[in-house]
């Protein structure tokens, strides 16, 4: 038992707040009506990484040549918000994710279903609704 809660509380520090998110939903059961998950949520969109990821993102959104570009194209930091948990609600992500979907309008014939699965993946972490998801679906289920 003491391992667990040493690793527990760990988990809970605040230099990684999706951590601390997930372990206080997912390991610790907290509803989200807790204020200790509120907290935990609205930091969220503190964590650095996903901050350095916005403060950038006109860089990454502005040489469409390498949107797949592995782990550092547009396609990838949306993902990777996704990952973090960022606030899909944010407009910067919003616009990002109404451009993946004009995108994959074009294009849905050459896209990958690694990274559609991905992109997919990313869109309900950010709880993303109304940006056309459901044609994002519907048109990988169609390759």
């Amino acid at each position: 038992m003491k391992f667990q809660k040493k690793v527990i509380n760990w988990l809970l520090e605040d230099n990684n707040p999706p951590v601390k998110y997930l372990t206080l939903k997912h390991l610790l059961f907290k509803k989200e009506s807790d204020p200790e998950l509120i907290k935990a949520k609205s930091d969220l969109m503190k964590y650095s990484v996903t901050k350095s990821i916005l403060k950038h993102s006109d860089k990454f959104w502005n040489y469409d040549n390498k949107a797949y570009w592995k782990y550092k194209g547009k396609y990838w930091q949306v993902i990777f918000l996704g990952e973090f948990l960022a606030n899909g609600n944010d407009q910067r992500i919003k616009n990002d994710i109404e451009q993946i979907v004009e995108r994959v309008q074009i294009n849905i014939k050459k896209w990958w279903p690694c990274l559609t699965a991905n992109l997919l993946s990313a869109a309900m972490n950010l709880d993303i609704d109304n940006y056309g998801i459901d044609f994002m679906i519907s048109s990988a289920n169609k390759c």
